[in-house]
């Protein structure tokens, strides 16, 4: 790992060249994926929606639920 590191180091130096701020964001979890996750929580136990609004409602409360939860972090 360490000769990777050091065979490489002018490619992975460019991270360091952002922001602090952008830098945390590169290097979390994948943050679409995590949304992502959090929509098929919901989906996943239904079988069906009452309407076509349902499904839109449910995405709605999930992003903002989301969206709280990023606004603790920074």
């Amino acid at each position: 790992m360490v000769n990777s590191w050091l065979n490489n180091w002018e490619e992975l130096s460019n991270y360091f060249k952002y922001p602090e701020d952008i830098r945390r964001r590169i290097y979390t979890t994948n943050p679409i994926e995590s949304f992502h996750s959090q929509l098929r929580k919901v989906t996943k136990t239904k079988r069906s929606f009452p309407s076509t609004a349902t499904p839109t409602c449910c995405f709605y409360l999930v992003q903002e639920n989301v969206r709280k939860e990023l606004d603790k972090t920074t």
